[in-house]
């Protein structure tokens, strides 16, 4: 029975170097600041409307939204919607789009990217 003590101390001290302290196994948050996904809201509609509609007004071409596949936000001075479109081009081409709209803080949107 008092072999058993140091047996144990020993074994835990070989295994400690593959078990670090900083080690969790709970999934960490993301870095402030980074993309975090959203659910489709009314504000996430408004945005994807909106970034189909400036599209169509910059390239002259008619783009109807189908579908928001996914939505991520950033919390800057305002917030960055990331979203992930199905747009109807013309009557009859679906395309896959990523557009980022930008809300200020007065609520007036702003398209930065559409690809």
């Amino acid at each position: 029975m008092r072999y058993l003590l140091p047996l144990f101390t020993l074994c835990f001290l070989g295994l400690a170097p593959f078990f670090p302290a900083e080690t969790s196994f709970a999934a960490k948050p993301p870095p402030a600041g980074s993309y975090r996904p959203a659910k489709i809201t009314k504000q996430v509609k408004k945005a994807a409307a909106f970034a189909v509609s400036a599209q169509a007004r910059a390239t002259g071409k008619s783009l109807k939204l189908s579908q928001i596949i996914s939505a991520e936000t950033q919390v800057v001075a305002g917030v960055n919607y990331r979203l992930r479109l199905k747009v109807r081009k013309g009557n009859d081409k679906m395309v896959k789009y990523t557009a980022i709209v930008y809300q200020n803080l007065k609520g007036k949107y702003y398209l930065k990217s559409w690809k």
